[in-house]
């Protein structure tokens, strides 16, 4: 009796399991940032890090990064450190070039 008890419950869990729903696809990647007018988007700025900094490279940057403001950051200068999605700050480092980008 237990051994028929058992293949019925078996049985039961075996139909009821072909009724369960499939798991969700999962995408293989994710998918492209979407932005808002004006926010910024650091990664089309990149190609800065190395480059002397200057007026028309800067303001460049902001164009292509689809920031509304841009800010030239050099050592030592204090600065305010409020998150802006709308603003490209660019770190320069002691030798006048370019050593990050981000929109901050």
């Amino acid at each position: 009796m237990n051994l028929s008890l058992s293949l019925a419950a078996f049985t039961v869990s075996l139909v009821l399991s072909g009724c369960a729903a499939p798991p969700p696809e999962v995408p293989l990647a994710p998918p492209p940032p979407v932005f808002a007018p004006g926010e910024c988007d650091a990664q089309a700025a990149q190609d800065l890090v190395g480059q002397s900094i200057n007026t028309p490279l800067a303001e460049d940057a902001r164009q292509r990064s689809r920031a509304e403001r841009v800010r030239v950051v050099r050592p030592g200068e204090v600065v305010t450190m409020e998150f802006d999605a709308r603003r490209l700050t660019i770190w320069v480092g002691d030798d006048a070039k370019v050593a990050r980008a981000s929109c901050s």
